[in-house]
């Protein structure tokens, strides 16, 4: 587990050696009960105008990196 600020964001990466899973297996169009953690996480990381990237493959561990940004952007308005 590592947590760090780089280029204006927050970034939360967590890694593993364990078993991995096959990221295929839980897109979109996959079983929702098998991919309801992930989205989860997702979608509270754009809450806040951040990102989630995965990476796994069986047999060789996963990689969760969250990046949130420090500051929200903010729309100009002219006005």
């Amino acid at each position: 587990i590592a947590l760090d600020q780089t280029n204006g964001c927050v970034v939360l990466r967590i890694q593993d050696n364990g078993r991995g899973f096959d990221l295929a297996a839980v897109s979109p169009t996959s079983a929702p009960e098998s991919r309801l953690g992930l989205l989860g996480i997702q979608e509270r990381a754009e809450l806040v105008g951040g990102c989630v990237t995965f990476s796994s493959s069986p047999g060789k561990g996963t990689c969760l990196e969250v990046q949130i940004p420090l500051k929200p952007e903010v729309e100009s308005y002219a006005g």
